[in-house]
């Protein structure tokens, strides 16, 4: 039951981050999400989900350069690196749905991600 009201805190916080938080979020799990032969991946990935605030995007600033420069890069290779695991795959999916939501100007370039992310889930 605790976890469940830190989880909801989480969520309801994110919006009131400063500018740049994303990176700064980034930072602290990038070393587990990357090392992907290891549990501890996993724990970072649910970390990034809970803390990333994906709205910013629509804000522009600092987190909205990061969110386009990950996309294009780091985060969409990672999501591709674990095909088989489901919460590997949807967490990815869910925060790539989230930064969709709020892309409101179309800066991510979503064309050759949204076949990437097609492909992934059909």
């Amino acid at each position: 039951m605790l976890v469940v009201v830190y989880v909801k805190l989480v969520r309801r916080c994110r919006r009131f981050f400063r500018d740049g938080a994303a990176r700064e979020i980034w930072m602290r799990v990038a070393a587990k999400c990357q090392a992907v032969e290891q549990h501890s991946c996993f724990e970072g990935l649910g970390l990034l989900h809970l803390f990333i605030p994906c709205m910013k995007m629509a804000e522009g600033g600092e987190d909205a350069k990061f969110f386009i420069e990950m996309m294009r890069g780091e985060w969409g290779s990672l999501s591709r690196s674990m095909d088989v695991n489901t919460f590997w795959v949807t967490s990815w999916m869910s925060m790539f749905a989230q930064l969709a939501k709020h892309d409101i100007k179309g800066e991510i370039g979503w064309g050759e991600l949204k076949i990437l992310i097609n492909l992934k889930l059909i």
